[in-house]
């Protein structure tokens, strides 16, 4: 079973930095853009409905996914903190597709994480 095949749109770079009008280029004015919403300010909402967050209540009949669930096919990339694998699911609703899994190096992950000296919370 092969996965899906799509089409890349491959620009030039030199023709990217002539075009003024990129696909990737939003105009925003200064007044468009907001400060971070107040959350407690939203919660007070009447329309708002608090919901305590469980396993049951994130994903209610749902199976549980793990590594025995999935073929590895084959490694697709490999980087600083881990490798991306091309996989087969075995198992439920979406058996037998193919998924692209990331697999991290936890420990590694842990210690490259910017480090704020604790003075500098206390000044």
């Amino acid at each position: 079973m092969m996965a899906g095949v799509f089409d890349l749109e491959l620009h030039d770079a030199e023709n990217d930095k002539n075009d003024e009008s990129s696909d990737d280029a939003i105009e925003v004015d200064e007044q468009s853009l907001s400060v971070e919403p107040n959350i407690n300010s939203i919660l007070e909402l009447q329309d708002v409905e608090k919901i305590q967050l469980s396993e049951d209540t994130v994903n209610p009949n749902q199976e549980k996914t793990g590594p025995k669930d999935f073929e590895l096919l084959k490694v697709l990339g490999k980087g600083g903190y881990g490798k991306v694998f091309q996989v087969r699911k075995l198992t439920g609703k979406d058996g037998g597709r193919i998924f692209a899994m990331k697999v991290l190096k936890k420990v590694q992950y842990f210690f490259s994480l910017p480090f704020q000296h604790p003075q500098k919370f206390l000044q």
